[in-house]
């Protein structure tokens, strides 16, 4: 007996199924291109779809990709304080030796007092690196047909600047990306570029970052 079909159900099973496609090509998109930020941005860790802090929407924003790394102002600081430490302990120590052996006390008070300054100066700068421990990047991604234009530039441009309106503390972003599988219109790359939106592209099997004057 052949089996009936109920048009409606089929195509809602249709629609669903392309709606299912739809998101698992964008899943993959995404992954892609964590995997190249890690690769080849230096981004030490990524992570798929997050939900961020929005000062106009009580849900917050879905970012397809949120990257981590360490900002470089933090290895600075970092060398800096292991430096002011060496020269702290070597300090006080001869201070100890000058003391103990030639007896130079005044001598010896001094390069122990200097000693501890350095090392308060050490401490202080091993606290301010760590106001610059991490920065992130927000990335959006859209893995579609036509190519991307001016009104998801302006979307993603007005999410990034309500997550800063809410000063939330847990990410520092100060890296914007947009990745178009199919490019960018003209007038939509220019706004992208004055505002200083990484743009990138996939050419083959690679990622591409592109600019307005290219």
């Amino acid at each position: 007996m052949k089996k009936k079909h109920d048009p409606l159900i089929d195509g809602l099973l249709e629609t669903e199924e392309q709606e299912e496609n739809v998101y698992y090509k964008g899943i993959n998109f995404e992954k892609e291109f964590a995997a190249f930020m890690k690769s080849d941005l230096g981004w030490n860790e990524v992570k798929i779809r997050s939900q961020q802090a929005s000062f106009y929407n009580m849900r917050g924003t879905n970012v397809d990709i949120t990257a981590q790394k360490f900002d470089v102002r933090r290895k600075i600081f970092e060398r800096h304080f292991k430096m002011a430490t060496i020269f702290s302990c070597i300090l006080m120590a001869s201070s100890i030796f000058i003391d103990y052996y030639y007896a130079l006390n005044d001598f010896a008070m001094f390069l122990f007092i200097l000693g501890i300054g350095i090392g308060l100066i050490g401490a202080l700068l091993l606290r301010k690196s760590r106001e610059y421990w991490v920065e992130h990047a927000w990335v959006e991604c859209k893995n579609r047909k036509k190519p991307t234009d001016i009104v998801q530039i302006e979307t993603v441009w007005s999410q990034w600047q309500h997550y800063h309106l809410t000063n939330n503390k847990q990410y520092k972003f100060r890296y914007l990306y947009f990745v178009s599988a199919s490019g960018f219109v003209e007038n939509a790359l220019k706004v992208a570029t004055d505002r200083k939106i990484n743009c990138f592209i996939k050419e083959g099997d690679k990622f591409k970052q592109i600019y307005y004057w290219d």
